[in-house]
């Protein structure tokens, strides 16, 4: 039995799992590898692998090797991406025992109101064993680089519609939003209240789409976190997800889950951006905190909407813009 045939029993295993829809196995450039499940066409199977690449690795760009797995969650179904590792937990490669990143990882679908966490736990050997497969095997699924000469370049290349290099000056301007400061101040008590409700609050934010932060507030010491970066990456995660979602399930994306190491990390969306928070694990309920989440969020929603709402009000009246909130 050769060793793809092998994977795709252990991902069978995985399907039969109740409310499973399907799993997919794919190396962490995009290329994919085996699926049990729901059938997928041609260009779906590489559109589904490449777009759960680019969430797994702004997943590993934000968390590093810290990262466990992350649920992302929609009306209609859950999406669980976990990179593969062993009983000890470290993350390998089929090259390097000692690689910093996972280089394969699984893509589970689920039911929407399918238990998660106990469809990771039941699944926890068979990633063992799929991922003792492609160590003990050492085989690359890499499809090989064709190399081109500048001869068959040119040939290629004149066959195209193609234009010649130029330097270009690219300039980017900064986005403005008419935002006053009693609204950047209510949307940073509710920041703070929200700490309240979770004593091991490390960071909380809020952003618009794009990733251009309004407010953050970030009460624990000893966790380096930089607002403008964090802030950019986790909505660029949340985006990502969103298309992926689409693509797979023709649904929008509500949240997202990451599981580390020693803290948890979510992120719920809303019409104009996105709420994120990291939580220190300890003695955390999980469940407890995603109660909460969303009547944070409906404050923060509201707070905003008002803000803009008296922002285009106060301009239309006295046909002037106010002194804006600046964004970077």
């Amino acid at each position: 039995m050769d060793l793809i045939e092998q994977i795709k029993i252990n991902l069978d295993s995985i399907k039969t799992i109740n409310g499973v829809e399907n799993v997919v196995l794919t190396q962490r450039d995009g290329n994919p590898i085996a699926s049990s499940g729901v059938w997928l066409s041609k260009n779906e199977i590489f559109h589904v692998s490449a777009a759960t690449s680019a969430i797994y690795n702004v997943g590993i760009s934000l968390h590093g090797t810290w990262l466990k797995y992350m649920v992302v969650e929609g009306p209609k179904a859950k999406i669980l991406i976990a990179p593969l590792h062993d009983d000890a937990g470290r993350l390998h490669s089929n090259n390097n025992l000692n690689m910093e990143w996972a280089e394969y990882f699984i893509a589970l679908t689920t039911l929407a109101n399918v238990n998660l966490g106990s469809v990771f736990i039941k699944t926890q050997n068979t990633l063992n064993n799929i991922n003792d497969l492609i160590l003990k095997s050492k085989q690359s699924f890499k499809p090989p680089l064709r190399e081109f000469n500048e001869k068959q370049v040119e040939y290629i290349l004149n066959k195209f519609s193609s234009k010649k290099d130029k330097d270009e000056m690219v300039t980017v301007s900064p986005i403005e939003l008419n935002l006053g400061f009693e609204t950047f101040k209510k949307c940073e008590d509710i920041l703070w209240s929200f700490n309240k409700s979770i004593p091991d609050l490390i960071y909380s934010s809020v952003s618009f789409k794009g990733g251009y932060i309004i407010n953050s507030i970030q009460p624990r010491t000893g966790f380096n976190l930089t607002p403008d970066s964090e802030t950019a990456m986790s909505f660029s995660l949340y985006d990502t997800a969103s298309r992926y979602a689409w693509l797979l399930k023709k649904m929008n994306t509500s949240s997202i889950f990451l599981d580390c190491n020693h803290y948890l990390h979510f992120i719920m969306g809303f019409d104009t951006g996105i709420f994120s928070s990291f939580v220190y694990r300890n003695e955390q309920k999980v469940g407890y905190i995603r109660l909460l989440l969303p009547k944070y969020l409906g404050l923060i929603q509201k707070v905003l909407e008002d803000g803009m709402h008296s922002s285009a009000t106060y301009q239309a009246e006295n046909k002037k813009i106010l002194s804006p909130l600046m964004i970077r």
